[in-house]
């Protein structure tokens, strides 16, 4: 045999040997596991019953902590599920907090090796972040094969009342423009709530008189853009503001602007009727 032919057929032995030993992981099989029967304890908190020295100040830090379990069915053997969940604060706009669960019997967990996965979650809000927590749950194998993802709802709420409204500012009666233009009006109405400013989530009115939509609300700023859209001149003073705009096609008539205010849990306060009585150019 050729000395140079012996030499290359080693080496393509070789090459063969390397490829198959970094390509048998991905021989493996791994099945999807699934997730089932999520439960968490306790499912909702009121955090006016967890005081701090004694207190309930709205810009309490408090910690939060419920048990959480899962059910985790893997059909690949030799390769348990890793079980992670994540806390998500109301519209998933922020992570509260990640971590594990574990089947390994050490507590919450009960008996090691049943495919029900435990752990106990811990995270810190501020008293006034109220709202629709989410907790969500996820498995996998070998980070390369994911489960189905299961979810709850964590209500977290406050003995809370409705915001309220008071001193608003607007005009009763109003003259529109010439032909072609736009009359510019400044509102402005003052909110607050029990639970703090920050609990107060949108301030709005509607036009009761509307000839199209009675519902649509337009919503008032506490943004201090002085030269902007809202027209509002400081920021966080609790008055919230809105420059309507009346071009001078409007219709003369009288309407009725219904003012109101939301909360983080969806408490509406009793609204503010104005009417604003609209008069043809002079």
């Amino acid at each position: 045999m050729n000395r140079g032919f012996f030499y290359l057929f080693l080496l393509g032995l070789a090459l063969s040997s390397c490829e198959r030993t970094v390509n048998t992981p991905l021989d493996v099989n791994y099945a999807q596991p699934y997730l089932h029967d999520l439960d968490i304890t306790p499912v909702s908190f009121n955090t006016d019953t967890i005081p701090v020295n004694g207190q309930t100040d709205p810009n309490d830090i408090i910690d939060l902590s419920l048990t959480c379990s899962v059910t985790a069915d893997v059909h690949t053997a030799g390769h348990p599920a890793t079980v992670t969940y994540t806390i998500n604060g109301p519209g998933g706009s922020s992570v509260y907090a990640t971590g594990t669960l574990h089947d390994d019997g050490i507590s919450p967990d009960t008996n090691p090796g049943d495919g029900i996965y435990s752990g106990t979650v811990t995270f810190s809000i501020r008293r006034v972040e109220v709202g629709y927590f989410e907790i969500s749950v996820v498995g996998g194998i070998s980070d390369i094969v994911s489960s189905n993802t299961l979810r709850k709802i964590v209500p977290i709420f406050r003995s809370s009342r409705a915001p309220f409204l008071y001193d608003l500012n607007a005009p009763d009666t109003v003259i529109l423009p010439p032909a072609n233009q736009v009359l510019l009006i400044l509102m402005s109405v003052a909110a607050s709530d029990s639970d703090g400013p920050e609990d107060v989530r949108n301030v709005y009115f509607r036009n009761l008189d509307s000839p199209s939509d009675t519902t649509r609300k337009f919503f008032l700023y506490d943004d201090g853009d002085v030269n902007g859209l809202s027209g509002d001149s400081l920021t966080g003073d609790g008055i919230y503001s809105i420059i309507v705009q009346l071009p001078s096609a409007t219709p003369a008539a009288t309407y009725r602007f219904s003012f109101g205010a939301e909360d983080r849990l969806g408490l509406v306060s009793t609204p503010i009727v104005h009417p604003l009585t609209v008069l043809g150019p002079e």
